[in-house]
């Protein structure tokens, strides 16, 4: 509530403290009704002190949340559902809502008027329906690269990025030009690469660091990407340490 007191002058009232006089006389241009848990007997508080004042705003305040409760609250006509906590962001479109609101009534005198509401799109839209190609892709990328040693599957992704399997299949295609899982494999084979020039590593550990459950499987991949198995991979590594070109300076470190 504190940072409701920054914006607004603050009655506080409690039980039956309601004044209606204050309504009738234009003191009041806003009511914020604040629940914990709301029952029956709360909810029906707020119905009726809208039927009484019908062109006051009502701002319902709620710890307890679900689709149920906003759907009840917006058909009572409420000028605003919050859940607590409530961000200042939320607080200062109320306030500017409000004062439109209160300026409109003092000018119109009654005439109908509209006040224009914050109608941005909630965040779970703007994530979700109407992010961008390239933000999904690095999503995507991340997750895997994240992941490498981790089971992924492509009903996962999909899931990640909130399509269906055959719908992220051809984004995918669309995208990078091979199927998923071609691109996973590759990507697992690049770090295998990696990961073969530390000599202390076992090629079977690579081979679990990178996702491949079976050594023998993991050979094949590598070999048909590679063009070589992961044990002569290693022992080119080493012979191409060994060649340096004439002339080419060499750091020693300690």
């Amino acid at each position: 509530m504190a940072r409701f007191e920054q914006r607004f002058a603050i009655k506080w009232l409690s039980g039956d403290g309601f004044d209606g006089n204050s309504v009738r006389q234009g003191q009041t241009h806003a009511l914020v009704l604040e629940y914990d848990y709301p029952d029956r007997a709360s909810l029906n508080v707020l119905r009726l002190t809208k039927h009484s004042f019908p062109s006051l705003p009502l701002i319902m305040l709620t710890e307890q949340h679900s689709e149920e409760l906003a759907v009840w609250a917006f058909h009572a006509r409420v000028w605003d559902y919050m859940v607590k906590p409530v961000q200042s962001s939320q607080i200062a479109s109320l306030h500017t809502e409000l004062s439109q609101l209160q300026q409109m009534q003092r000018r119109d005198r009654g005439r109908s008027s509209v006040v224009q509401r914050d109608d941005r799109l909630p965040v779970e839209v703007r994530v979700g329906a109407l992010v961008d190609d390239a933000r999904l892709l690095q999503r995507v990328e991340a997750h895997i690269s994240d992941h490498l040693a981790d089971r992924i599957s492509l009903e996962e992704m999909a899931g990640l990025c909130g399509m269906t399997p055959y719908r992220f299949s051809r984004f995918f295609k669309k995208s990078y030009g091979q199927t998923f899982q071609e691109y996973l494999l590759c990507q697992r084979v690049e770090k295998a690469a990696q990961l073969l020039h530390n000599r202390s590593a076992l090629v079977v550990d690579v081979a679990y660091m990178t996702g491949f459950r079976d050594p023998s499987y993991f050979a094949r991949i590598f070999k048909r990407y590679k063009g070589v198995c992961p044990v002569d991979f290693r022992q080119q590594l080493g012979q191409s340490d060994l060649s340096v070109p004439s002339g080419s300076p060499l750091f020693l470190e300690p």
